[in-house]
């Protein structure tokens, strides 16, 4: 994991991952000191997306001493002021070798996933079926699998659908996280390059 881009926070900005013992004690380091940058912006009015004072919500993704970690962090507000506590959600992976963690509209996804719904058609494919049924896929299966997601979770008929839609849209870009490679763009975001070529281009089907 390189730390240097998480939340774009300098590197010394960041404890040394030699005094901690396991992956929670990282992420709420981490956490309490984006939250404290937050609480110092002091905006004469932060966001609140979805009515219950929520900022942001923060994924942290990748490997810790050589295992999978999971954290969600919702930073949120009342009444304008930045809560001291953020809330940290450490979720433990499952060793099973089909495993499925979804940010996004729950509705868009159920539905490409009904073989019986014929709604956003352009956007199915059969990857959705064995995903729906705990198929195992390939790296490449699941990239292509989350590029149609979410540019039908973009498409202006998915916001008719689900509310939430209405924020997705742009550029799709998409990155592996292994224990052995550690982060590799797999479709870089727009207007860069890398070092080797895509797992797969845009134009895959």
């Amino acid at each position: 994991m390189d730390l240097r881009q998480i939340a774009g926070l300098p590197l010394q900005r960041i404890p040394l991952l030699a005094g901690m013992q396991d992956a929670a004690t990282f992420v709420r380091e981490v956490v309490r000191k984006l939250n404290r940058r937050l609480r110092s912006l002091r905006l004469r009015e932060y966001p609140d997306n979805d009515g219950q004072g929520t900022i942001c919500e923060l994924i942290l993704l990748g490997y810790f001493r050589r295992r999978p970690i999971l954290a969600r962090t919702r930073f949120f507000h009342r009444r304008n002021i930045v809560e001291l506590q953020p809330q940290i959600q450490v979720l433990p992976l499952s060793d099973e070798p089909v495993w499925e963690f979804l940010s996004g509209s729950q509705l868009i996804w159920d539905l490409l996933c009904d073989p019986n719904d014929h709604r956003l058609q352009d956007y199915r494919s059969p990857l959705f079926a064995r995903a729906r049924n705990r198929e195992m896929l390939s790296l490449l299966e699941v990239g292509e699998l989350c590029r149609r997601y979410i540019q039908a979770c973009a498409d202006q008929r998915a916001s008719a659908l689900d509310p939430f839609c209405a924020f997705v849209g742009g550029h799709v870009h998409m990155a592996e996280i292994t224990e052995l490679n550690g982060f590799r763009w797999l479709i870089p975001p727009a207007g860069t390059t890398i070092s080797e070529a895509p797992f797969f281009s845009e134009d895959t089907h």
